[in-house]
């Protein structure tokens, strides 16, 4: 298959499943690719795994004797085994059994009758994780013994990369509850190509400079003085603070997709939320010389979620930051409006940025054609910060909207309920 990870290490897969069959169609599948260990029960899985050591377990959960949930638990609390990554591979599909598949370690769900492609691919993003992670480590051991000046930098490089796998493995649990919905399947599949392709164009970036970074520190680091370590380090911690910053968009995105975000609806003061939020950016405001003009009074009550609210002000108050090119400006103002017989506060930010195009606005809020656009400085972002927006926005009761005009500035208008 054209799809199959290519690396000079061939990875080894343990095939835990009672029923012969099974065992040769997953080999069929498997045995061109990948070294190929089976068990046929429980207790041989776990010997097997421990003497062993292979780098991805497909698991079976209904198994006589020990079943594939007991198995999962055994390794997990064993040492030299908790690391290996299983993917439970069943005919099993309630919602309980998924749940408690993901609880006890297990890092993926895959039901039966399966796609071979899909088991192909899922298997193919686990293996690169694996490696990647194993890399760091083998990296970060290396680092150690040569100077321990980087090791705290390191350090937290590694719970960064932990905090990362988690959140990969949460979106992972997001799109399984996804498949489970018949009448949402279609929009299903759509958000998760869209997914997969944001993350293997944006994610393996960030991880090939930090995997490149700390290669030439590790063959190169008696070359380097204390300052221009000092700035590697910097440069290290940087990018992995913007490659979680992407997981967390991602992440926050899905759970809107899936509702399962908790809101919390009452009268509320703009002005405290604004206060709060604004404070955060003034460092990224002031680093770029931009003031920030906020023209909204104490007072100014409307009918919102309080986290929503805040996360619509930080996106919008942030772009506008990020397309303003140094000593421009940003300017918050709100009125109130009536809409279809329906009083709103419209709450507008504006910038003197570089401004968008038609074709740019009318594809600004639509998840197909979400795109990552450089600031006037090259910052980073995932693009979907426009997309939650008015995901938040609209489970609000209100709307979103912009006028824009190429190297004049943007404005975006939000229209909040008010109760009069």
């Amino acid at each position: 298959m054209n799809n199959m990870p290519q690396t000079t290490k061939k990875n080894t897969i343990l095939v835990v499943d009672d029923q012969p069959q099974n065992i040769r169609l997953i080999g069929t599948l498997l045995r061109e690719h990948y070294n190929l260990l089976i068990a046929d029960n429980g207790p041989k899985a776990i010997e097997t795994a421990r003497g062993k050591a292979p780098d991805l377990i497909l698991l079976d959960i209904m198994m006589p004797e020990m079943s594939g949930f007991e198995v999962c638990e055994t390794l997990k609390n064993n040492e030299l085994t908790r690391e290996i990554p299983i993917i439970f591979l069943t005919a099993k599909t309630e919602t309980e059994d998924i749940l408690k598949a993901f609880e006890i370690g297990g890092v993926d769900y895959v039901t039966k009758p399966f796609n071979a492609l899909e088991v192909m691919a899922r298997i193919k993003t686990h293996l690169e994780l694996k490696n990647s992670k194993d890399l760091i480590k083998q990296q970060y051991t290396e680092l150690m013994q040569k100077n321990e000046q980087i090791k705290k930098a390191y350090s937290d490089l590694e719970q960064q990369a932990q905090n990362l796998n988690k959140l990969y493995l949460q979106l992972i649990q997001n799109e399984t509850f996804l498949r489970k919905s018949n009448e949402e399947l279609k929009k299903l599949n759509e958000m998760k190509d869209k997914f997969f392709s944001i993350v293997s164009h944006d994610l393996k970036s960030p991880f090939a400079g930090l995997l490149t970074m700390t290669d030439i520190i590790n063959h190169h680091i008696n070359e380097f003085s204390k300052e221009e370590l000092a700035d590697m380090v910097h440069s290290l911690n940087k990018t992995a603070q913007q490659t979680y910053k992407f997981i967390e968009d991602l992440l926050e995105w899905s759970r809107s997709q899936m509702g399962r975000i908790q809101m919390n609806i009452a009268k509320e003061d703009l002005a405290s939320i604004l206060a709060g939020t604004l404070l955060t950016l003034n460092q990224q405001a002031e680093q770029k010389e931009i003031a920030i003009e906020n023209n909204i009074p104490i007072g100014t009550y409307a009918l919102f979620d309080n986290n929503m609210m805040a996360t619509i002000v930080r996106n919008l108050v942030s772009n506008a930051i990020k397309f303003t090119h140094k000593g421009g400006k940003v300017t918050l103002n709100a009125e109130k409006v009536v809409k279809e017989g329906k009083p709103f506060l419209r709450l507008s930010v504006s910038d003197t940025g570089v401004g968008m195009s038609e074709e740019k606005k009318s594809q600004l809020f639509t998840l197909e054609k979400v795109q990552s656009t450089p600031g006037t400085e090259k910052e980073k972002g995932t693009g979907l910060g426009i997309v939650i927006c008015r995901d938040f926005i609209e489970k609000m009761g209100g709307k979103i909207a912009v006028e824009s005009k190429l190297n004049e500035g943007t404005t975006f208008y939000v229209d909040i309920p008010t109760e009069d």
